[in-house]
């Protein structure tokens, strides 16, 4: 790390999803510690991107832990339905 977070979360914002896929491949792991209270699928949910879900998926197949709890204490799924996102709910 270099400050920046870890690269896998620096993926998730900024990185295409093969990059992603990549990056788990080689073992990064997707319950990185997440200092700024944003595990893996919760950087997913915030990001506006397009292929958000895609990347959830990617996240979710890759090992991320769908309970991993971050900000105020939320787990994805509270993430999910806080920003109305009935396709990440599913």
């Amino acid at each position: 790390e270099l400050g920046l977070g870890h690269p896998l979360e620096y993926a998730i914002y900024w990185s295409p999803a093969a990059f992603i896929s990549i990056l788990l491949d080689a073992g990064s792991d997707p319950n990185y510690h997440h200092h700024g209270g944003f595990p893996a699928i919760i950087a997913a949910l915030s990001t506006d991107r397009g292929d958000r879900l895609e990347i959830i998926r990617i996240l979710i197949d890759g090992g991320a832990d769908l309970n991993m709890r971050g900000v105020n204490d939320w787990t994805p799924l509270h993430y999910a339905v806080a920003i109305r996102s009935v396709d990440a709910i599913r």
